[in-house]
């Protein structure tokens, strides 16, 4: 296929600068101030990783082409695309013109992205637009084994070119479902829960909304664990050793404030159950979100050069591409890839756990947000370190320094326990029923893995969301089924089950031992 025109756009900068105004940041690694400021690092004290003002909802009219793309697509039911692997009548009704679209695709014209450098919020919105275009094209082309989806270049190249100006991954991010794809529902009021909107989704059902909803709400709340961490990094310690006893109580202040908020996340988290339905989920949704990593070969991308070695394997968005959840683990010194040695060390390492799994998510993120990353990662006083140095102490509130700290280690803890829940209900047991009912497990003869694991919930108190085996139907204490021999891979492209049992139990070795 011949390459397409590149068209230059130097004429829009009047009309960004009218749409967006003063001139963005661009992406930095990390602030060089010594004193930590959110603002260095694109963070609302307000909204958090969020857009603090209101996000661009359309690109300047030199991007028409790719709006329009996307108006026929996001539009639910409307849409004039479905998933290539329905076999549904609705979705064969739509083949003719699921195909107009993927050509209209093929021939339109590359356009240069060179103006978007100056203004993050183009950038981010072209990011957003782009990824769901690619994410659409792929998905909606017929499933085949042996040759492998080629995106065009309309999309590949300006897709290869703002994530390289943004640091982050060119592909659909969590970013792009998450973080840039809200604005206020009431323009007339802040971005905040309860005034949220959602610009774009797959299905354009409910569910989806409320999966979307559900992940802003958590990156919303969580703004006063950032403002805990961005307080405690900018404490002047000197020596652990000598901690003053303002320090120490202003530190466990902190903490509550923290393990309060991880508290409130959770209640969130759990309330995802009741708005998005997991069938909803698994089958309208989930497929969409499949990058390269999950299909059986790679994709091609048709004008790009030698495509970077991180790059050629790329997931789709997942939750572990959260920035404000790398920042509760890198501020409370949970490490995922079992690599540190002064952590308490009984929870045996799962084969199955992808130690890398999170430190290669990182790169899904705005170079920007990273750098926040580097820069808890880079200071001089770790909170664990403070916390270790005050369980070696005698003074009461050095005890309570330590005591305060595990809550909030085990807040997280018990975020992961339900996490590892809502996977269980809304994508093992659901693709376990999908292969039954496929004909691919007929008999269920002995120790269901869905209901085992639902059961060790159960013991630990978390039994709420789900009473029965999604596959079998029947109690957690009757169900006996057949396991499944092939693992379930997240949309993050690895082993879902064993990496988020072994980022549990990473979370559980960061507790530090107490005296008795």
């Amino acid at each position: 296929m011949p390459s397409s025109p590149m068209i230059t756009i130097k004429s829009i900068a009047h009309t960004a600068s009218n749409i967006l105004g003063a001139k963005s940041a661009r992406c930095v690694e990390s602030a060089p101030r010594s004193t930590l400021k959110l603002v260095d690092y694109d963070i609302s004290p307000v909204t958090g990783f969020a857009p603090s003002a209101s996000p661009c909802t359309r690109l300047p009219s030199p991007f028409d082409a790719w709006e329009r793309a996307l108006d026929l697509v996001n539009c639910g039911t409307d849409s004039v695309v479905s998933l290539g692997e329905d076999a549904s009548s609705e979705a064969l009704a739509k083949r003719t013109s699921t195909e107009r679209w993927q050509e209209s695709i093929r021939a339109m014209p590359v356009l240069d992205t060179e103006i978007l450098r100056s203004y993050s919020q183009l950038q981010h919105r072209a990011h957003h637009v782009l990824a769901y275009l690619v994410h659409f094209y792929v998905h909606s082309l017929t499933p085949n084994t042996t040759s492998a989806p080629v995106v065009p270049a309309s999309l590949a190249i300006p897709l290869f070119a703002v994530s390289d100006d943004l640091g982050m991954a060119p592909i659909l991010t969590y970013a792009d479902t998450v973080l840039w794809n809200i604005a206020p529902r009431d323009p007339s009021k802040p971005l905040a829960p309860g005034n949220l909107r959602i610009l774009t989704t797959f299905s354009g059902t409910d569910d989806e909304i409320a999966f979307y909803q559900c992940c802003a709400d958590i990156e919303l709340h969580g703004t006063r664990a950032l403002a805990v961490m961005a307080a405690y990094e900018n404490l002047d310690l000197r020596d652990l050793g000598r901690l003053r006893a303002d320090i120490l109580q202003t530190v466990c202040t902190g903490l509550d404030a923290l393990t309060e908020n991880i508290e409130d996340l959770i209640t969130i988290l759990r309330d995802v159950n009741g708005a998005c339905s997991p069938i909803a989920f698994y089958n309208l949704i989930r497929p969409w979100f499949r990058g390269p990593s999950s299909g059986e070969v790679p994709w091609m991308w048709e004008g790009v050069g030698p495509v970077r070695e991180e790059w050629k394997s790329l997931s789709g968005p997942s939750g572990g591409q959260s920035t404000l959840m790398h920042s509760l683990d890198v501020f409370l010194d949970i490490d995922h890839t079992m690599e540190k040695h002064d952590l308490r060390s009984p929870v045996v390492t799962r084969e199955d756990a992808d130690r890398t799994f999170m430190r290669r998510m990182q790169g899904y993120m705005p170079a920007i947000h990273r750098g926040f990353l580097h820069k808890l990662v880079s200071s001089n006083f770790s909170l664990r370190s403070m916390a270790i140095s005050a369980s070696q102490a005698n003074s009461p509130l050095a005890h309570e320094l330590v005591t305060k700290y595990n809550d909030a280690v085990c807040a997280m803890r018990r975020f992961r326990d339900v996490h590892l829940k809502i996977a269980g209900i809304y994508v093992v047991a659901q693709a376990r029923k999908a292969a039954v009912e496929a004909g691919k497990r007929v008999v269920i003869p002995s120790a269901c893995p869905v209901s085992a694991m639902l059961r060790r919930m159960a013991e630990e108190g978390d039994a709420d969301l789900l009473a029965v085996c999604p596959v079998s139907g029947l109690g957690l204490g009757d169900v006996v089924s057949k396991p499944s021999a092939c693992p379930i891979k997240g949309t993050g492209g690895t082993q879902l089950l064993g990496l988020l049992r072994g980022n549990r139990d990473s979370t559980t070795r960061t507790i530090i031992p107490t005296r008795r």
